[in-house]
């Protein structure tokens, strides 16, 4: 008899009433009809949401990559090279809401969100109660994250579109600082940036306001010039201030409504003197830079002769190009001066004044000034496409990007400069205009276009460009380009 086999499926079991597949359907439709009414069905679906961005760690992030030179490790002067380094981000002192405040605005600038403006400036109210506490109780002040605090300050101007406003620039801080600082902060790689970026700053403010007290606190550019050439050219930036003040004082004693003292004006011909003087040693500088360039600076192409900037074949990085573009703007300055006396004179004073020898000599070399000025502004506008990364270099890369924003803060100015300039051809001042307009829109440099039409007859410039022709009184009519602009960097 043969084995009864047992069945291997489980033996039925009776189901519970909730194992019914329409029943169980019902009761979740339910469970979700109660989670929908459930107070805490909006908490529960804000876990969900994704998170906001951080608006601190982009808009640093897009500054530094677009603002800060990088260290190329030679010592040449950049543009906040060393940020990086100073900056701390588990810290919230004056370096760190200094740079944030900046970095806010320029990511606004570029990208919107009225939430970074704002942020901006509470960041930017912040810097300003910890600066005023720091010097005040002078503890700290000489550190380098204090002047560092300050040059951001002033970015900020020029990225904010309120470089206008010239009387509360921070000049007199950023001087006190320097001056307190002394030469022994030119011996290190920082502090030879900061003091470079500094004096710059400062010779802006003294072009605007005509006081060439803030030209050079120390005086530091001159102590240093006789041993390094590039600090030589920030020393004859402020020399070329100084001259230029005395020429105004030589012809405004001209004007029926001076009240100067015949005590306060300096000899004429003395300073006319002084004047041919410097525009020698810019020629001087001319031959010594490549020499220098080549000994200190290697891999670094050389600074040419007046008028070889456009014509050469050689690559300039963005550091040589803004260098180039700085000292050919305080060399426009100079001659610029120059023709303005000359022509003041012959309006405002008598047949024998102008016919002294020095007068007469001066009127002899005009021609050449008006010449030389044509080749500055052919210069300075020929270096802005190394100087913002334009132009391949020799191992064809472009680097538009990247950093053209630093170098954008530090010729902003000195390309109002030219687009201003009298003498200034159609051509020339057509490509300015462009330049300009590129910092404003496409870099974020509010300070390059757009400045206030009442605020413009305070400067002396614009008064100047006015009175010697047509081609400024076109440029300032067009409303393409704000002028009186100070050169050499932000004020």
């Amino acid at each position: 008899m043969k084995p009864k086999l047992e069945s291997r499926a489980a033996p039925v079991q009776d189901q519970p009433p909730h194992s019914n597949p329409a029943t169980r359907q019902g009761r979740r439709r339910k469970g979700v009809d109660e989670k929908a009414t459930s107070p805490n069905h909006g908490r529960d679906l804000a876990l969900f949401r994704p998170p906001e961005p951080c608006y601190d760690s982009i808009s640093l992030a897009y500054f530094v990559r677009r603002f800060v030179t990088p260290d190329a490790g030679d010592g040449f002067p950049g543009h906040m090279t060393f940020l990086p380094e100073l900056f701390n981000q588990h810290d919230h002192g004056l370096l760190e809401a200094a740079t944030l405040s900046v970095a806010q605005m320029a990511t606004y600038n570029q990208y919107g969100s009225e939430k970074l403006m704002v942020q901006s400036y509470k960041n930017y109210g912040k810097a300003i109660r910890l600066l005023r506490d720091i010097i005040q109780s002078e503890e700290q002040v000489t550190d380098d994250r204090v002047i560092m605090s300050i040059l951001l300050l002033c970015t900020l101007k020029d990225i904010s579109g309120h470089a206008s406003d010239h009387f509360n620039d921070h000049a007199s801080g950023l001087f006190y600082v320097v001056e307190k600082r002394g030469p022994a902060q030119a011996a290190t790689n920082v502090g030879a940036e900061l003091l470079f970026l500094s004096l710059i700053r400062l010779q802006s403010h003294a072009f605007v306001h005509e006081d060439e007290f803030f030209g050079d606190p120390g005086p530091i550019a001159n102590a240093y010039g006789c041993f390094d050439t590039l600090v030589s050219a920030y020393f004859l930036m402020a020399k070329t201030l100084s001259l230029r003040r005395a020429l105004i004082s030589c012809y405004s004693r001209l004007e029926p409504e001076s009240s100067q003292s015949s005590n306060d004006i300096p000899d004429p011909e003395r300073v006319i003197a002084e004047c041919f003087e410097t525009l020698d040693e810019f020629y001087k500088w001319d031959m010594e830079a490549p020499k220098h360039w080549q000994a200190v600076f290697e891999g670094r192409a050389p600074p040419t002769a007046l008028g070889e900037v456009g014509s050469g074949s050689a690559h300039y990085d963005a550091e040589t190009a803004c260098s180039i573009i700085l000292i050919r703007s305080v060399r426009l300055v100079l001659m610029m001066s120059l023709i303005v006396y000359h022509k003041k004179l012959q309006v405002l004073a008598g047949w024998e004044q102008c016919n002294l020898p020095h007068n007469v000599a001066l009127a002899g070399c005009i021609p050449m000034l008006e010449q030389d000025i044509r080749k500055c502004i052919d210069d300075m506008l020929s270096a802005v496409p190394s100087a913002l990364g334009d132009v391949e270099d020799p191992s064809g890369q472009r680097s538009s990007i990247c950093c053209d924003g630093g170098a954008a803060v530090v010729i902003v100015h000195s390309i109002r400069l030219a687009a201003s300039c009298a003498y200034a051809t159609m051509e020339q001042c057509r490509r300015a205009v462009d330049i300009l307009s590129r910092f404003s829109s496409g870099i974020g440099v509010r300070s390059a276009v757009g400045a206030e039409q009442s605020s413009r007859k305070r400067w002396i410039w614009v008064q100047e460009q006015a009175f010697l022709g047509p081609t400024a009184l076109n440029t300032l009519n067009s409303g393409r380009v704000a002028l009186g602009k100070p050169p050499l960097g932000l004020s």
